[in-house]
């Protein structure tokens, strides 16, 4: 049996000019995101902002995104 499609993602921030890799590492904003989803029994998916914008994230059946500061919001509100 497949596990359930994946309908809410993470967007991935805009690169940024140097070596992003901190970001997805551990202690990371992105990993930290990810891990909040993740930990408060979510399947978060990873998406690019350039997924958005063309589709792709919606034909993958992504239907709601969330950004590392949205998550960071609401794990400051205890909304997660």
């Amino acid at each position: 049996m497949s596990p359930a499609p994946r309908r809410l993602a993470l967007r991935l921030p805009e690169p940024a000019a140097g070596d992003p890799r901190e970001q997805y590492a551990p202690g990371g904003a992105v990993f930290d995101a990810w891990m909040a989803l993740a930990g408060a029994g979510l399947r978060p998916a990873l998406v690019r902002p350039a997924d958005l914008a063309d589709g792709t994230a919606a034909r993958r059946g992504i239907t709601q995104t969330l950004t590392v500061e949205d998550v960071a919001l609401r794990l400051a509100g205890e909304g997660i």
